[in-house]
């Protein structure tokens, strides 16, 4: 009873080790073509053991998991960098510029485009409300 309680406990624990590492694995390489067998073999164990691992731990597969962490990663960039779509959408691993756009609209329920000119907009109406601010902050203290 207790050698199968440490062998219960010991595969949790191997099942947290491998999902970690192919986390760790598929950030560093986000914007490459991955299958199911060469993460498994850079994880040294199979495609099987991996996938139940994934949904054990995350309650999600593999490429679930890399399909969030890709569309997440393109938000912050089309809001913090002006790189284009398309090149957004090679940096974090898609092939093609229609393919992102659907799986960024399915997610976010807003074009990439659309999310671009929403964040670019905040920023304008942020830079001018903080340059008003300032101009009347000055002109209040060159009155006094």
């Amino acid at each position: 009873m207790y050698q199968h309680w440490i062998e219960m406990n010991l595969e949790v624990a191997g099942d947290r080790v491998i999902v970690e590492k192919t986390c760790d694995y598929l950030i560093l390489n986000i914007n490459k073509p991955l299958t199911l067998k060469k993460i498994a073999m850079a994880m040294a164990t199979n495609r099987s053991k991996l996938a139940d691992s994934f949904k054990k731990e995350l309650g999600l597969g593999v490429f679930e998991y890399l399909r969030e962490q890709r569309l997440l990663k393109a938000q912050q960039l089309l809001i913090g960098s002006t790189s284009s779509i398309q090149e957004i959408a090679f940096e974090v691993g898609y092939g093609g510029g229609a393919n992102f756009s659907t799986a960024y609209k399915n997610r976010f329920d807003v074009s990439p485009s659309r999310e671009r000119k929403i964040h670019c907009e905040r920023r304008s109406s942020l830079a001018v409300s903080s340059d008003v601010l300032f101009r009347s902050r000055s002109s209040e203290l060159a009155d006094r």
